[in-house]
């Protein structure tokens, strides 16, 4: 509960703090994902994953999309289970983004499709 009294403080806090200039973003991401593992063996067995994702998300831009609160939920849904084994995940994060220095940095529950760019071990 303190997770979710923390975040809604944080976008308060920054909405308040600068009223006049906050721009409403939106944005829809879907994603289909086929994954055909073959490892043989106990540790990485075999697996054939396909499923798909839905991520709506809203939220607010301040100081030319430099400072972002956004809020959503992503929708995983396997493509051979008729709706019997999808996942809902929210996300609420926080992104502050300079282009000019290269710098991105996310804080909060951070959606799948910002974690692309990161290396999986």
């Amino acid at each position: 509960m303190n997770r979710e009294r923390f975040f809604t403080l944080l976008a308060v806090l920054v909405s308040v703090l600068m009223l006049d200039a906050q721009n409403i973003e939106w944005s829809v991401d879907m994603n289909a994902v086929v994954n055909n593992r073959e490892g043989g063996n106990e540790l990485t067995p075999d697996q054939t994953f396909l499923f798909t994702t839905l991520t709506p998300q809203v939220g607010l831009s301040i100081d030319s999309c430099r400072h972002r609160v956004m809020g959503g939920a992503t929708w995983y849904q396997p493509m051979n289970d008729r709706l019997a084994g999808y996942k809902v995940l929210p996300s609420l994060y926080y992104q502050y983004r300079d282009e000019g220095r290269g710098l991105r940095l996310s804080f909060g529950v951070i959606p799948n499709a910002l974690n692309a760019d990161l290396p999986t071990f």
